[in-house]
């Protein structure tokens, strides 16, 4: 099995690294030690031997130990998914790796990592501020998009939109560029029953944790400059109202990015700030010990062996989901009961029927999505 292994240094602290085929694993230091060995020696008894010496504290790394440890990387690298952008369906690419250097290499250079930070605070308080300075609540939010509701008007924004998302994916990849890690593809697919772009930057593990999470920022960083640029066309009163809206739908986008209980930035965010890999599938795996051995999860809670971090993210999880799942379910049984009062008056084939039909589909769709990709991810 080709592999390898590196350390990488992430406040004062050596993280390690096993890379295999474009994937990349986080492994603990006595693993590293055991890999490190054993490609040395191919040898099960010099590899024992030699970890004891590294690690007298460790009693059980004997000769079947560092085999078992061996035939499980392998397993795993084995069995790994092709894909780790599995969560999205229906994938075709956008921009080929490569193709788009040339405009990384410009972009680079907004993703100072000395700057990085306060340029973000300035554009975000710019943002806020406009939004203050204009008094714009929920309700005005509410009555620009309703005054901007045309079919011309959704087609434009739809437009407008893709291009803004488009670049948004452009950040990722140009942030990540600017760290020495090339991006790979950009492409559009499908995420639960949404049309998304996303970039593929999956090599980005091997950079520091406030490195990753900048890349993680990357998009909505643009998307940031991209709001200026609205604010000043409104300021300069170029199509107020239209702009307006553009501004509130393009913070909205912002807002939503932060999400951490989908995919988005917010998620990778969480995950990398408080250094969590596969933070889905820990979290998915605590809920279900909370519910099924609650007694024993009660006293790895009270001894801190799980963080605290990863308990909270748990929590709201499951509140976050359940919402989800209770808005989904009210509003199927809605449609529901509307279609059989259709039926019961003989208009099951009115236009109503058909949408609310459409609409159930969608549900379902939706909901088969949601569980292929939450329980069984």
């Amino acid at each position: 099995m080709n592999y390898v292994i590196s350390t990488i240094k992430e406040n004062k602290i050596d993280r390690y690294i096993l890379q295999n085929d474009g994937n990349y694993y986080s492994i603990s230091k006595l693993l590293f030690d055991i890999l490190s060995e054993f490609n040395q020696h191919n040898d099960y008894k010099i590899t024992s031997k030699k970890i004891q010496e590294k690690n007298p504290h460790e009693i059980n790394v004997d000769e079947r130990f560092i085999e078992d440890s061996i035939k499980e990387v392998n397993s795993i690298l084995n069995n790994k998914k092709e894909d780790k952008l599995n969560y999205i369906n229906n994938k075709f690419v956008i921009v080929k790796e490569d193709t788009s250097t040339w405009l990384y290499k410009k972009m680079s250079l907004i993703f100072n990592e000395n700057t990085f930070v306060f340029t973000f605070i300035i554009l975000s308080t710019l943002s806020i501020f406009f939004f203050y300075y204009n008094r714009i609540d929920l309700n005005k939010v509410y009555y620009n998009l309703n005054d901007n509701f045309s079919f011309i008007n959704i087609l434009t924004f739809y437009a407008i939109f893709f291009i803004i998302i488009f670049f948004h994916e452009i950040g990722h990849a140009a942030s990540s560029f600017s760290f020495g890690v090339k991006p790979k593809e950009i492409g559009f697919g499908l995420y639960f029953i949404f049309p998304v772009l996303y970039t593929n930057t999956t090599n980005i593990w091997k950079l520091n944790r406030d490195q990753r999470i900048i890349v993680n920022l990357g998009g909505i960083y643009i998307q940031l400059f991209i709001n200026i640029v609205f604010i000043i066309l409104y300021v300069l009163q170029i199509g107020q109202n239209f702009t307006l809206s553009l501004i509130i739908l393009n913070t909205l986008s912002i807002l939503t990015s932060f999400n951490p209980f989908f995919r988005y930035d917010g998620y990778w965010i969480y995950s990398d700030f408080f250094n969590i890999p596969n933070l889905r599938e820990k979290s998915g795996n605590l809920i279900n010990n909370i519910f099924f051995h609650p007694v024993n999860t009660a006293k790895q809670i009270k001894q801190k062996q799980i963080p605290s971090s990863l308990l909270i993210y748990s929590f709201l999880s499951v509140v976050f989901w359940g919402f989800v799942y209770y808005s989904i379910l009210k509003y199927a049984f809605k449609e529901m009961a509307k279609i059989y009062r259709l039926f019961a008056n003989g208009g099951i084939m009115s236009f109503n029927s058909l949408e609310s039909i459409f609409m159930l589909l969608i549900i379902f769709f939706g909901i088969y999505n949601l569980y292929k990709n939450i329980i069984k991810n």
